[in-house]
Order: structure tokens, then C-alpha cells, then sequence
């Protein structure tokens, strides 16, 4: 009987731990996890070549990444993470010269 009953817990067990690799914590809420510069369409439909460093720091906020080696060249990314693992990722750099942006792309 105390076999029996051995076999038995040790297969509820075995059973309820398969389970938890599915949901490991359920009922816990998972928060989305935002990085980076928020980019919107707005943003990057008012940008055009001719603007200022300043211009386009206030159009776009400071960037994520500015190489200190080269100070013409800004990035800004943006990425996403939701609880169901869906990343959603965006990235913009900026080329200037003499203070004027030249140009930009989004990757």
C-alpha cells in the first residue's frame, strides 16, 4: 500500500511540474518592456534635409546613441517586448554636416 501510494505522489508531482513550464506563474501579469526613443510617423514625416542639430533634437528628442568619435551621425532605436515575447523594433539614423541634417534611414 505505502507503494502504491509513493508511486502516486511522485506522479502528481511529475505532472504538476510539466504543467508549470507552460505558465510558470499564473495569473501574473507580465508588463510590456519599452526601450529607447519613442518614433512616430509624425516624427519622421517632419524631418527634412536642411534642419539644424537643435531643430532635430526637438523634433525627435535626444538620441539614443550619439558616437562620441562621430558627432554627425545620430540613431535612435526603439524596441518593444510584450508579455506574449512579440518585439516590435525601430530604428532611425540621422547624417549631418556642418550642423545640417544631409539625410536619414530607417532600418
Amino acid at each position: 500500500m505505502k507503494r502504491y501510494f509513493t508511486i502516486s505522489l511522485l506522479s502528481f508531482f511529475i505532472i504538476s511540474c510539466s504543467s508549470l513550464e507552460e505558465n510558470p506563474f499564473p495569473g501574473v501579469h507580465k508588463p510590456d518592456v519599452i526601450q529607447g526613443n519613442v518614433i512616430t510617423d509624425e516624427m519622421i514625416d517632419t524631418l527634412r534635409p536642411g534642419l539644424t542639430q537643435k531643430q532635430v533634437r526637438y523634433i525627435m528628442g535626444t538620441p539614443l546613441i550619439s558616437d562620441s568619435f562621430d558627432s554627425d551621425r545620430w540613431d535612435y532605436v526603439y524596441k518593444k517586448h510584450n508579455a506574449e515575447g512579440v518585439t516590435e523594433h525601430q530604428h532611425i539614423s540621422l547624417y549631418f554636416s556642418n550642423d545640417l541634417l544631409q539625410r536619414f534611414e530607417s532600418k
